[in-house]
């Protein structure tokens, strides 16, 4: 970006030298045209950066979901780990159910 304020001000100053300042008869054509193209320089150049941070935002976005995916993955393995453990205690309060059943039957 600075580089594209430094070429807009040499393209700015350099219709004083040349004589083609807006106010010559010649110049005020060519002093236009730089203008332009020294705007339409800079405004590429400020879309180039744009597109460089959302590149870099679009990286960091991918690294933020591939960590949560990984986060989920290991989120889903304990609760399976946790079904599996609720599954087995289930079936030790089944058995002792049971027993408690036939000792009290008794």
């Amino acid at each position: 970006m600075v580089a594209a304020l430094v070429m807009m001000l040499c393209l700015a100053i350099t219709p004083v030298f040349a004589n083609t300042a807006p106010g010559s008869a010649d110049g005020g054509d060519v002093a236009a045209a730089q203008q332009a193209l020294a705007q339409a320089q800079l405004h590429a150049q400020q879309a180039r950066n744009q597109v460089v941070e959302a590149a870099a935002q679009l990286d960091n976005s991918r690294a933020q979901l591939t960590e949560a995916q990984a986060q989920l993955t290991a989120l889903q393995g304990k609760i399976t780990s946790l079904d599996t453990e609720v599954t087995s205690d289930q079936a030790q309060v089944s058995q002792l159910d049971a027993r408690f059943s036939r000792t009290s039957s008794s």
